[in-house]
């Protein structure tokens, strides 16, 4: 009973001693808060940030489609004509990784064997010394030495291994050319030869698709395998077409004549790329 009486008489002591210390002005601080969480920089430079160099080597496959709007050369107003070509090429490009995306941007130039000829069966006419009729062929000339594309890049990495999306503007110099038989639609001015040919230093401009993996095998060095689709700018020419005497080539007739050119590529490659600057990056918090 005397020790419960002693406590109590305590407690109210250091009560009395605290009411007289806020009565005297003195202030009593709460304890500090604990610091913030450090901020994270979700585009710290991350193993794939930098720019890059490096080549490629793959298939490419052409698909043309040739369109004889006014039926000169042949009864057909459509032609198709495939071609398929091995292409290599450089390429250049800059990435910054937020996280686990990836943002880049990539130009290349490559070469690319283009040059097919093509044999398509045109008019038919009667030959009065034959005795029969003779249906006469025309050739498509088409050809391209290069070809290069100006895209953007959209990935999603584990820091290994980089998925990627990629897009933009495709550009290549493509020249067509047509000779062979032709006849006027009335059959007015008989049979003989003519030409047609399409040949500028003028630029082919198209857009391009595709996607691709890339693989990070080392701190500078990263594998990758892509397809691309390209569809370059259609053709529209109105050209006079001289009409030529089979005997003695002189032109006999002459018009205007239409035609398109519609041309897509298809391309599938595998490259390397070489990046520079490469340090070890800080820790960053990957994306919820």
């Amino acid at each position: 009973m005397k020790r419960i009486t002693g406590l109590t008489t305590g407690a109210f002591a250091l009560v009395a001693v605290a009411g007289s210390a806020l009565a005297d002005g003195m202030v009593v601080r709460a304890p500090a808060p604990p610091p913030p969480p450090p901020v994270v920089d979700r585009c710290a430079p991350g193993p794939w940030t930098g720019f890059y160099v490096g080549g490629n080597l793959g298939w490419a496959h052409v698909n043309g489609e040739f369109n004889d709007r006014d039926h000169f050369f042949s009864d057909h107003r459509r032609f198709d004509n495939d071609d398929d070509a091995f292409t290599g090429g450089v390429q250049t490009g800059y990435n910054l990784q937020c996280g686990n995306v990836v943002f880049g941007v990539e130009t290349d130039i490559n070469w690319a064997g283009f040059d097919d000829d093509n044999d398509h069966f045109g008019h038919e006419r009667w030959d009065p010394v034959l005795n029969r009729t003779i249906r006469h062929r025309f050739k498509h000339d088409r050809s391209m030495d290069w070809f290069g594309t100006i895209r953007g890049r959209l990935g999603w990495t584990n820091d290994r291994i980089m998925v990627y999306a990629t897009g933009g503007a495709a550009y290549t110099k493509l020249d067509h050319g047509h000779r062979g038989i032709g006849i006027d639609w009335n059959d007015t001015f008989g049979w003989g030869w003519s030409d047609f040919h399409d040949d500028s230093d003028d630029v082919n401009w198209g857009w391009t698709a595709g996607g691709g993996v890339e693989w990070l095998w080392s701190p500078n060095l990263s594998f990758k395998a892509e397809a691309l689709w390209i569809d370059f700018e259609d053709g529209d020419n109105d050209r006079v077409i001289r009409f030529h005497d089979i005997e003695d080539s002189s032109v006999i007739w002459h018009d205007r004549k239409r035609f398109d050119f519609d041309d897509s590529m298809a391309v599938v490659r595998v490259g390397l790329n070489y990046k520079f600057g490469y340090r070890a990056p800080p820790p960053y918090e990957p994306l919820k």
